[in-house]
């Protein structure tokens, strides 16, 4: 081999070992991030993200953060929920519609609850939700999602424009083991990519 090609092979390697360190710092960061519950009271918003519905009704993993959204009412730890999420074609209702009915129906008072039915990724759900609550002069809120979720929802709740961001993630999700470590590692690298070329280009907004 000669002194070029081991010196390309060495840069390889290094680059290569860069990158490894990289995107396991970052999912360091986003277990650690999804172990934090920002809901002290301070930020009296949270913003329930979307997930898949069904005619109306929220599937398994979107119940539990709406769940968990009921609870933070009812504990007083927050006094308004923002619902997001748009349909997919042929779809009856939003997502943000389909957590608003399952609210109401759960006892949240509707004066409590705004619907921002926009929206197919976080970036487009969040960036609505801001666009709604600018003009309110609402800069602050905590986000509700699956722990693996948080660190990238918060990132992107930050760069669509809100001043403060917590997160307040769902205790009991219904995704364990296996699946919640390939999620972890898949949002990883997710956040490791957004952070370098931006999560709006990421999310396909850029």
């Amino acid at each position: 081999m000669s002194v070029r090609s081991r010196t390309v092979v060495r840069a390889f390697l290094v680059v290569a070992a860069l990158v490894v360190i990289y995107v396991g710092a970052t999912l360091a960061q986003t277990v650690r991030a999804g172990r934090v519950d920002d809901a002290d009271g301070a930020v009296r918003v949270a913003v329930v993200l979307g997930a898949a519905q069904y005619d109306g009704r929220p599937s398994a993993q979107f119940a539990s953060r709406l769940d968990h959204a009921r609870d933070l009412v009812a504990d007083a730890r927050v006094d308004r929920v923002v619902l997001t999420g748009g349909a997919r074609p042929g779809d009856r209702f939003t997502e943000a519609e389909a957590g608003r009915r399952y609210l109401v129906a759960s006892g949240v008072p509707p004066e409590q609850l705004t619907v921002v039915p926009e929206g197919s990724t976080t970036w487009e759900s969040l960036s609505a939700v801001y666009t709604a609550l600018a003009p309110e002069g609402v800069d602050a809120v905590v986000v509700v999602t699956d722990r693996y979720h948080v660190m990238r929802s918060e990132l992107i709740a930050r760069a669509v424009g809100f001043g403060t961001v917590g997160a307040s993630p769902v205790r009991d999700g219904v995704l364990s083991g296996a699946t919640s470590a390939r999620r972890h590692v898949v949002e990883a690298v997710g956040v490791a990519i957004g952070r370098i070329v931006g999560f709006d280009t990421l999310s396909g907004r850029g």
